[in-house]
């Protein structure tokens, strides 16, 4: 083997391992560069820890949190929002998405309730949004079961358990 193609070889292996931790640099040097004097070749693992392009920052949703517009005044379909709302007295915002849902499936007769109708509901009755509403239908499905996840992409549906809290439990008794 002449020098220059030991070299380069050196070089190879060199590059290879400067991004491997400083306590483990020379024995993965040392393997790498035997590698290439058997003639092997190099493949490149990506470094861990590192931000890759195809994941998704962590973070508040993506999913569109835009408004959608719904007739939460009354009239033909039940009580208005406000009215509903304020009667049930919900404290948490499990509680709160839950009669929101409750009100969008029962008195306005819409199937499934999206992100954007949540938004729509909190506008209405003056309260302050969650961040992540699709991870909050998850989590009260999941820990409550007050929701069940409907057919369309991040909706959600009332469940028995759901409508049971809302015309049974709510409001909640004062201690």
């Amino acid at each position: 083997m002449s020098s220059e193609n030991l070299d380069a070889k050196v070089k190879a292996a060199q590059e290879a391992v400067k991004n491997v931790d400083k306590d483990l640099r020379k024995t993965a040097f040392e393997i790498v560069l035997k590698r290439l004097l058997e003639g092997g070749t190099l493949k490149v693992a990506p470094v861990r820890g590192g931000i890759s392009k195809d994941k998704k920052p962590k973070g508040p949703s993506s999913v569109s949190t835009v408004p959608i517009a719904l007739d939460l005044k009354g009239g033909k379909t039940g009580p208005q929002l406000r009215d509903f709302y304020q009667k049930k007295s919900p404290k948490t915002n499990q509680e709160k998405v839950t009669v929101f849902v409750y009100y969008i499936n029962k008195h306005l007769g819409i199937s499934e309730a999206l992100p954007g109708h949540i938004v729509s509901c909190y506008n209405e009755v003056n309260e302050k949004k969650p961040l992540n509403i699709v991870q909050l239908f998850r989590d009260i499905k999941h820990y409550k079961g007050w929701l069940e996840t409907g057919e369309a992409t991040n909706s959600a549906r009332i469940s028995i358990a759901g409508e049971n809290l809302v015309e049974h439990d709510l409001p909640s008794p004062k201690k």
